[in-house]
């Protein structure tokens, strides 16, 4: 209807008349419904040029113009633009109207909103603080524009992570708008959706399906197939799908949104970077990382073009993937994207902010990994400086960071400073954790480990005992960690020569592994050939060779041919029968042990170098006396 009215007024007048200002506004109001911005845009635009060359410059008609315009890019996501145009809006009707008018409150609502759109949130509340005063004071208290002040401190409050202020706010825009609105008004949708977001953040997802199904019952009933609104509630629908960890689900509903976001808007809208950032959840979450990295660039690039260089969006789009590069070992990239991370969080949030002690302790981890201790103590020192300032004392992230330390002093040689800082979480563990608790046990462990390598064997075994003792009493006696701290107290006992106490902890950590590990794990081996050392030690060397041929059966089945590790083995068996002055076997095993690594292209020169000597004194033991 309004294009056959717009038709007929353009054959009978000419193109800037005023008359045609307003059939081009009510154009611009349908594209606008059905989601067609930039058709919007452009009626506006012509009613604009007719205002302009036919009003006055302060003239009320130009605030519809300038608040249609307004709506318009802030739906794009061209908040600035959109600033802008709500701005000018704004600074005509303080000229114009009286300062307590219901058309000023519209103006400091939708400019709060782009203000809390830029994540300027403090500007936002004030803005909308004043929209407040001015509705509470003209209308009802059931009035839908009350409805619409509410909902958007909802959306503020939701922003900042105050989800019982959130969830009140909207639940008073929906009693409002249930008691104005038809059931399928677009507005109580719109309630249903905000609520189901609270709850998506309080994890109640069953909750979250609930409020989402009434949104989309209403969107049917309403709207176009292929509306934005729609890519809107997909995108939410697909988010308690991956929370509920329904991968392929989540994945099919977010592509329904991202298909549907791009028929409708720009292609550097902040939703479509939205919808990219969820598709790389889920591929991530599928493990395929280079998917994943490459939806989250496409992400980045929309918001590097449409957001502040400061955003906290930019600033979780580059954690995402440093934690994508790090799950592919890709630490220097990793890195690279957790420092701009790093760079953003310092710029906008308290120095005490727990997202900047996870970004710290990420770099850390990093240069854990990557063999550089004296980065990782300084950035674990960063945290450590703030948690004290800031936190509980004595608190778990604290004694966390002291374990963390101590491992990183530990790697770097520095045993003493190691075990300082190990003895200061336990002490903080004491005074957390009941006694048998895991974390005191693995306290117990760490300090072990440093007296094992300061050759305190003496307190190594106090420690190792002390952990020993929580496991029997807290685990299963068949638990790996059992195994491992048994096979430990054998490690000690065998340096210091108590080779009976060696022994029966090697013994009670090979019969669990056997229990619970595949019959060629790595730790299975290592038992295997400890054990042999142990019997060897004692002169039992039929027991020794038993042992050491257990690891040759397992490493003939598992190893390469040409593996270092099989050479070692020939070469324990080599020398175990020479031991027993079995100068024949010893013989066969170290031309095993020389053919295995000749094969090896990494294997040690003047290791081959020794072998031969070796087989040459081995041979000229076995001819008769005085042969060559």
């Amino acid at each position: 209807m309004f294009e056959k009215s717009l038709k007929i007024l353009l054959k009978i007048l000419p193109p800037n008349h005023p008359l045609l200002a307003t059939p081009y506004n009510n154009i611009s109001l349908l594209c606008h419904a059905l989601g067609n911005y930039d058709k919007a845009i452009e009626y506006l635009n012509k009613t604009y040029e007719i205002q302009r060359n036919s009003l006055p410059p302060y003239h009320l008609n130009f605030t519809k113009t300038y608040h249609n315009l307004g709506h318009a890019y802030y739906e794009q996501g061209k908040f600035k633009v959109a600033l802008n145009m709500y701005e000018k809006c704004l600074e005509i009707q303080l000229k114009s109207l009286p300062p307590d008018h219901p058309d000023i409150a519209t103006s400091y609502n939708n400019i709060s909103m782009i203000h809390s759109a830029l994540a300027e949130y403090d500007t936002a509340h004030e803005y909308l603080n004043k929209t407040l005063q001015i509705r509470e004071n003209f209308l009802s208290l059931n009035h839908p524009d009350i409805a619409v002040t509410y909902n958007d401190l909802g959306m503020i409050y939701h922003k900042q992570r105050k989800l019982n202020e959130a969830l009140e706010m909207f639940e008073r825009s929906l009693q409002i708008r249930l008691k104005v609105f038809q059931i399928n008004h677009p507005d109580i949708a719109a309630s249903y959706n905000n609520i189901a977001a609270v709850y998506d953040s309080l994890h109640d997802y069953d909750k979250v399906i609930e409020y989402l199904t009434k949104t989309f019952e209403i969107q049917l009933n309403s709207l176009p197939p292929n509306h934005s609104h729609f890519a809107t509630t997909y995108n939410n629908l697909g988010m308690a799908y991956y929370k509920q960890r329904k991968f392929k689900e989540a994945l099919e509903i977010y592509e329904k949104s991202l298909k549907i976001f791009l028929k409708n808007l720009p292609s550097n809208h902040p939703n479509i970077a939205i919808s990219y950032s969820n598709i790389s959840k889920v591929y991530n979450a599928l493990r395929e990382y280079d998917k994943a990295i490459d939806y989250l660039n496409k992400s980045l690039q929309i918001q590097l073009n449409s957001l502040p260089s400061y955003h906290p969006n930019l600033a979780m789009i580059y954690n995402s993937l440093a934690s994508t590069f790090y799950q592919q070992s890709k630490f220097q990239e990793a890195l690279e994207m957790f420092e701009k991370c790093l760079e953003i969080e310092l710029k906008i949030l308290p120095a005490n902010h727990p997202d900047i002690i996870g970004t710290y302790q990420q770099i850390s981890s990093i240069y854990m990994k990557e063999g550089k201790h004296e980065k990782t103590m300084e950035y674990l020192n960063k945290i450590l400086e703030i948690q004290l300032i800031s936190s509980v004392p004595n608190n778990q992230a604290i004694a966390k960071t002291y374990k963390d330390l101590g491992m990183a002093y530990y790697k770097h040689g520095q045993l003493k400073e190691a075990l300082s800082m190990y003895n200061k979480c336990l002490e903080i563990e004491l005074t957390l954790q009941p006694i048998n608790h895991s974390n005191i046990a693995e306290s117990y462990n760490n300090i072990s480990e440093v007296y094992e390598l300061l050759g305190d064997y003496n307190n190594a075994i106090d420690y190792l005992s002390r952990t020993l003792d929580i496991q029997l009493n807290s685990l299963s006696l068949d638990d790996p960690n059992v195994a491992a701290t048994y096979y430990s107290l054998g490690l000690v006992y065998y340096k210091t020569n108590k080779f009976k106490e060696a022994l029966e902890m090697f013994d009670k950590s090979i019969e669990v592994w056997l229990k619970v590990l595949s019959p060629n794990h790595p730790n299975i081996v290592k038992s295997y050939n400890n054990i042999s050392l142990v019997h060897s030690a004692l002169g039992d060397y039929d027991k020794a060779i038993e042992y050491l041929n257990k690891v040759l059966e397992i490493q003939l089945n598992s190893l390469l041919p040409y593996d270092s590790d099989l050479a070692r083995t020939y070469n324990n068996l080599a020398v175990t029968f020479y031991q027993q002055g079995k100068f024949k076997e010893a013989l066969h095993n170290m031309k095993l042990k020389y053919d295995t690594n000749s094969k090896n292209l990494s294997a040690n020169y003047s290791q081959i170098i020794d072998d031969l000597v070796f087989i040459y004194l081995l041979e000229k033991l076995l001819k008769p006396n005085g042969e060559e």
